[in-house]
């Protein structure tokens, strides 16, 4: 039950949530900046990304939407961890700074 609570603290929809089957036609070139959005993000970050850095992706997520590290550090992570995937890069950020000053109480 805690797990569930976590994943909404940082917007994201659980997969039940949201029907897959709209994205599943070839990949999209833009992710779209509909909320629906995300699910699909992260389907696209887990396709491109290694099994680790999707991890350290989700960890560095979670540590910010938790209030452990500030957005700056979020958003450093996250270039590090993008370097070369410039769309996941910028849709990431931008839900780092959509969200700045939310979780931070």
């Amino acid at each position: 039950q805690q797990q569930q609570q976590q994943q909404q603290s940082y917007q994201i929809p659980s997969q039940s949530q949201q029907p897959q089957a709209q994205q599943k036609e070839g990949t999209p070139t833009g992710i779209s900046r509909q909320p629906a959005a995300t699910v699909s993000l992260f389907d696209a970050a887990r396709a491109r990304l290694s099994r680790e850095t999707f991890g350290h992706l989700m960890v560095c997520l979670k540590a910010f939407s938790e209030g452990e590290i500030e957005s700056e550090v979020a958003l450093e992570r996250l270039g590090g961890l993008l370097e070369g995937n410039e769309e996941l890069l910028v849709s990431f950020q931008a839900i780092v700074l959509a969200n700045v000053g939310s979780f931070s109480g």
